[in-house]
């Protein structure tokens, strides 16, 4: 055997267990907290040593148990005086990050430096430089461009510095992309690896509306609910105006139906709108996790706006996945996972995704309740095959192994 690779082996004994270190570049009930969690139960569960640290998650100093891992906040780990798992001084084997942001890069560092053998993943969501755009109103360019006094009062901790998130990414030890299509996001020669979102079957069970929930939220008899999950914001405004345009021409076209939303919602976007739009939106707000299914399956469909802009391009919607999983059909644009779903199969993808045609799309289903309730079927057996934990969760573990050597 090579010398080097003695070195290596000597430095770095492989174990068949890990140390895992999640970090969230949010709170702990954020939507990217369920894909963490989700990684951290199945990891958990095979035996390995989680923690995912979040803002504000629990107490600082202390870890709290949640399904086989524990959760811990951002000045817990890297704390001064504590390690990355409870009554253990061991450090992580891997430290994996949600986002090139800068209040990660800036833990990241304070991590490495505490620990520095741990090898270090940023997981990518979306287009960094897109968000930064849509929020701040400047290009990563001309960011770039400017002093330090003219840049600083459009930074936020909650975005990228475009002035070290292209280094932050190159020293890495691989990226993990919640998506394939933000493979032409990674830098040149990076290691990467696509690690969907790991939805829960059981949790995400296909199941009728509940009767009960229907008349809490006051949807009338006979009419159709169009189920959107999500939070309004910057990046996806004009996609949430689409959403509302839908329901205000089938509600022109005759159709009685109720749009339930859940997640954070900007009201100036609904506003906008006229009174019968505003009367027919059900907004539930932000909900706990554990009453989301319920919600979900009140839906007769989804509709998923927006089409293949840099934006949608480049990501992966959570919700659709759950939606899959809920064996309801969706309409959805071009972008991401509709590369992979058939058109009338097990999705209805538009090529041009409009409020009219997504309006036309909603109408085919409501025609044929038999022809909507195949399409859900199908979605079923498409998201198990994609996003069960047998799907996810060996690729991911084994792009740990050799990122490990």
């Amino acid at each position: 055997m090579p010398f080097h690779h003695i070195r290596r082996l000597l430095r770095r004994p492989r174990r068949e267990t890990l140390r895992l270190l999640f970090v969230n570049f949010g709170q702990a009930d954020n939507n990217s907290a369920q894909h963490i969690n989700g990684f951290a139960r199945a990891l958990a569960a095979l035996g390995h040593t989680v923690t995912v640290a979040s803002v504000k998650s629990v107490p600082d100093g202390e870890f709290q148990p949640l399904d086989g891992f524990h959760l811990a906040s951002h000045r817990t780990v890297p704390g001064e005086k504590t390690g990355a798992f409870p009554g253990s001084a061991a450090a992580p084997d891997l430290i994996h990050v949600w986002t090139p942001r800068e209040i990660i890069r800036d833990l990241a560092n304070r991590a490495l430096a505490r620990w520095p053998r741990a090898r270090l993943i940023i997981h990518l969501e979306d287009n960094e430089d897109t968000l930064f755009h849509r929020h701040t109103g400047l290009t990563v360019a001309d960011a770039r461009a400017l002093d330090d006094a003219a840049l600083v009062p459009h930074l936020s901790r909650g975005l990228i510095d475009p002035r070290h998130a292209p280094d932050f990414l190159r020293s890495a030890s691989g990226l993990t992309l919640v998506y394939r299509s933000l493979a032409a996001l990674v830098p040149a020669g990076q290691p990467s690896c696509e690690i969907v979102p790991l939805i829960d079957p059981a949790f995400f069970a296909p199941a009728p509306p509940d009767p009960s929930l229907r008349h809490a939220l006051g949807i009338p008899a006979g009419a159709t609910v169009i189920g959107y999950n999500g939070n309004d914001h910057h990046g996806n405004t004009e996609d949430i105006r689409q959403l509302y345009a839908t329901v205000q021409i089938l509600l022109d076209r005759g159709h009685s139906v109720r749009l339930l939303r859940t997640g954070h919602t900007l009201p100036e976007i609904l506003d906008a709108f006229p009174a019968s739009v505003r009367a027919a939106v059900i907004s539930c707000g932000f909900l706990p996790r554990e009453t989301l299914p319920a919600h979900m399956r009140q839906a007769g469909f989804f509709l998923q706006p927006g089409g293949p802009d840099e934006f949608n391009t480049h990501r992966l919607p959570a919700k659709v996945p759950e939606y899959l999983m809920l064996a309801r059909p969706v309409i959805m644009g071009t972008a991401n996972l509709a590369a992979e779903l058939t058109h009338q199969e097990n999705a209805l993808i538009l090529p041009e995704m409009t409020a009219r045609n997504a309006a036309d799309a909603a109408e085919w289903l409501m025609a044929d309740p038999a022809r909507a309730t195949a399409l859900g079927t199908a979605a079923r057996h498409f998201a198990l095959a994609r996003f069960a934990p047998d799907a996810v969760i060996p690729p991911l573990l084994a792009f740990y192994r050799q990122r490990l050597g």
